[in-house]
C-alpha cells in the first residue's frame, strides 16, 4: 500500500481548514495516510483528524528560531525515516522548512517531496528584512523539493527561478462553492443578531486581529468618513479574533467611531453573515490567496482591497471589486463609493461570482490530482529501482553509496576510490565500480588488503547504469587522463554531486572547488566526507547532445559558405 504524509505547523488552523478534501482523495484511491503537525485545540481531545490513518503530535513553534523546533526537526525526521512514505507534502513556513530538512535521506529512497507555498515572506513591497531572511533559505530548501506548487501568479514567476524539480500553479486551497449557497437567509432577523439595523449598509472583514490583516485602516477610514460626515448608518463588523483585539478597540474609541465598530469574535457561520452584510473589506498587507475574500466573492458580496498578491489575482480594479492603496483617505473613498452606487455593487459582485468559479474545490481537487498523478506515475515506475540495486548488491538502504563508472584500468584510477574508503571513518559508505576489465581481480584484492572488501562492489558491465546514478549519493571520477568525460556529464544530469580528478576535460565541467589530484587520496576520502548529500542542479545544458548539434551544423555552415 502507498503511503502519504501531510505535514503543517498546526492541525486546527490549518490541516483542518484547507486539507481534509486531499486526504480524502488519497484514501479513496486506496493510499495510506498521515498527518504531523502540532494539536492545536483547546480541548486536545477534539483533535480528529478525517481520512487520517496515522496522526503525529509534533510539537512545531511558529517561530522558526525557538529552540523547540530542534525537537520538532527530529521527531519529524525519525518518522519520516522509518515510515517509508511514497509522497511527503508540507505546508506553513515552519513546518514546511523543518520536513524538507528531515526528508533529504528519505527522497534518496524514492520519497517525492512537495511544498505548497501559501504566500512567500517575500514579495513586491515586502520589508528589506522579509527578503534577507526568508529568500535565501526558500531558494536554498528549493533543491530539496521534488514539487513546489504555488498559490498565486507573483509567487508562482518568482518560484521558476528556484531550483525545485517541478514548480507549478494552483489556484488557491479551493473552497466549496456549494457551502456558500445557502439558500435564504433572513437577514433582518440575522443584522439584529449582529447588532446592526435593517437599514444600515454592513461592512465586512474576516481575519484574524493582528497587524498584518490590517484591520487598523478601515477604523481609521470610518474616521475619515465621519469627518465628511459621511458614516450615517455605516456599520462595521468585524469577524475574527487575536491578540491585537484590546488595540483595535482602543482605536475605535479615540477615535470616536466605537459605536460603529462591532467585534464578533470567532464565528462559525461567516456565509450567512456574508449575505446579510453590503460590502467585504480586506485591507490586508500580506497574504498569499486569501480564502476569506474568495468566500466573500462566492457569497455574491462586492469588495473593496488592498492592491497586493493574491488579492490581485482574484479581483480586477472596477471589475471584480475595487482596489486601494492602504491609506485611510483612499480605504474611505472607496466605501463611500460603492456605498453610493448601488448599479457598481451588483455589477462587480456578479462578475466577482463568476470568477471565483475557476477556484472552486472542484476545480483546484482536479489540478492537484494531475500534479499528484504525474508523479505518482514516477513512483510506480521508478521509486523503487534504487532499492532493488542496493538489495541485489547487498548495502544496506542507508549507506551512502560512492559511485564510478568505467572501464577498470589503470587509467581510469579507482585504485585511489579504495584508497579513499579505506580512510573513512564512517563504515557505511559502499563504493561501486561499474565496469569490467583488467584489474577487476587486482581491485578485490587491494580492498580486501585493506579490510574494505565488503565494502567495494565491482559489477562488470551494466546496461542499467542510468538507474545506479539514481541509486547513488556521490559520484566520483578518479581518472588521470580525459577528453570531455562522458560518465562525468551523465552522472552531472542525474544530479549527483561529483568529485573527480583535476585534469582536462574534468575541469572543463566539474567546480574547482571539487577537483583534486589523482593520488591525492587523503583529499578524496575528505571530500566524499563532506560533499553535501541530495541531488543538485549542474549547469549542464551547453553539453546537451541538441547544443552540440547546433554547434556542429554552425561550424559545418562555417565550411559550407567558404
Amino acid at each position: 500500500m502507498k503511503k502519504v504524509l501531510f505535514v503543517a505547523t498546526v492541525v486546527k488552523t490549518h490541516i483542518m481548514e484547507f486539507h481534509i478534501p486531499y486526504l480524502k482523495m488519497f484514501k479513496e484511491m486506496g493510499w495510506e495516510t498521515a498527518v504531523a503537525a502540532r494539536n492545536d485545540y483547546e480541548n486536545p481531545d477534539d483533535c480528529v483528524i478525517p481520512y487520517c490513518d496515522t496522526y503525529y503530535n509534533i510539537p512545531f513553534e511558529r517561530n522558526p528560531l525557538k529552540s523547540g523546533n530542534l525537537k520538532a526537526y527530529k521527531e519529524l525526521k525519525h518518522i519520516i525515516d522509518e515510515g517509508e512514505y511514497d509522497i511527503i507534502h508540507c505546508h506553513t513556513p515552519v513546518g514546511a522548512m523543518l520536513t524538507r530538512l528531515a526528508a533529504k535521506q528519505a527522497r534518496k529512497q524514492g520519497t517525492k517531496v512537495f511544498y505548497t507555498a501559501h504566500g512567500f515572506h517575500f514579495y513586491k513591497g515586502a520589508p528589506a528584512i522579509n527578503w534577507i531572511l526568508y529568500y535565501p533559505v526558500e531558494k536554498w530548501l528549493s533543491r530539496y523539493t521534488d514539487v513546489l506548487i504555488t498559490i498565486n501568479k507573483e509567487d508562482y514567476e518568482r518560484a521558476k527561478t528556484f531550483k525545485a524539480g517541478k514548480v507549478c500553479y494552483v489556484p488557491g486551497v479551493g473552497i466549496d462553492l456549494k457551502k456558500f449557497n445557502v439558500g435564504y437567509v433572513n437577514k433582518e432577523q440575522k443584522r439584529k443578531e449582529i447588532g446592526v439595523s435593517a437599514d444600515d449598509f454592513v461592512l465586512l472583514s474576516v481575519g484574524e486581529l493582528i497587524p498584518r490583516k490590517n484591520h487598523e485602516v478601515v477604523i481609521r477610514a470610518l474616521s475619515v468618513l465621519k469627518q465628511l460626515d459621511k458614516l450615517n448608518h455605516i456599520e462595521y463588523v468585524i469577524c475574527g479574533r487575536g491578540a491585537y483585539e484590546t488595540d483595535l478597540k482602543k482605536l475605535a474609541e479615540g477615535l470616536d467611531v466605537a459605536d460603529h465598530v462591532h467585534f464578533l469574535g470567532y464565528r462559525n457561520d461567516i456565509s450567512e453573515i456574508c449575505n446579510c452584510a453590503d460590502l467585504f473589506v480586506f485591507m490586508s498587507h500580506q497574504e498569499g490567496l486569501p480564502v476569506a475574500l474568495m468566500e466573500a466573492m462566492a457569497c455574491g458580496l462586492p469588495a473593496v482591497c488592498s492592491n497586493i498578491r493574491g488579492n490581485t489575482d482574484l479581483i480586477e480594479d472596477g471589475v471584480t471589486g475595487l482596489l486601494a492603496n492602504n491609506t485611510p483617505e483612499e480605504v474611505a473613498e472607496s466605501i463611500s463609493k460603492m456605498k453610493s452606487d448601488t448599479a457598481l455593487r451588483n455589477r462587480v459582485a456578479s462578475a466577482a461570482l463568476q470568477k471565483i468559479k475557476q477556484f472552486d474545490l472542484s476545480s483546484v481537487e482536479d489540478e492537484m490530482s494531475k500534479i499528484y498523478g504525474g508523479v505518482r506515475n514516477l513512483v510506480l515506475q521508478g521509486i523503487y529501482k534504487g532499492q532493488r540495486i542496493r538489495k541485489e548488491l547487498g548495502i544496506p538502504l542507508d549507506a551512502k553509496v560512492v559511485l564510478s563508472v568505467g572501464e577498470v584500468n589503470k587509467n581510469k584510477n579507482h585504485k585511489v576510490g579504495i584508497e579513499a574508503l579505506a580512510k573513512l571513518r564512517d563504515k557505511n559508505t559502499y563504493y561501486v565500480i561499474c565496469g569490467r576489465g583488467p584489474l577487476m581481480e587486482a581491485h578485490k584484492e587491494l580492498a580486501q588488503s585493506l579490510g574494505v572488501g565488503d565494502r567495494v562492489v565491482l559489477t562488470g558491465y551494466r546496461t542499467d547504469v542510468a538507474d545506479f546514478y539514481k541509486m547513488a549519493d556521490v559520484f566520483l571520477f578518479p581518472s588521470f587522463r580525459e577528453g570531455l568525460p562522458v560518465a562525468v556529464m551523465e552522472a552531472m544530469a542525474s544530479g549527483l554531486p561529483v568529485v573527480a580528478t583535476r585534469i582536462r576535460g574534468s575541469s572543463d565541467l566539474v567546480q574547482q572547488g571539487d577537483l583534486f589530484e589523482p593520488t591525492d587520496v587523503d583529499g578524496i576520502a575528505k571530500a566524499i566526507t563532506s560533499v553535501q548529500l541530495g541531488r543538485v542542479r549542474h549547469e549542464i545544458d551547453a553539453f546537451d547532445i541538441q547544443s552540440v548539434v547546433g554547434s556542429m551544423k554552425e561550424v559545418y555552415g562555417s565550411l559550407v559558405t567558404r
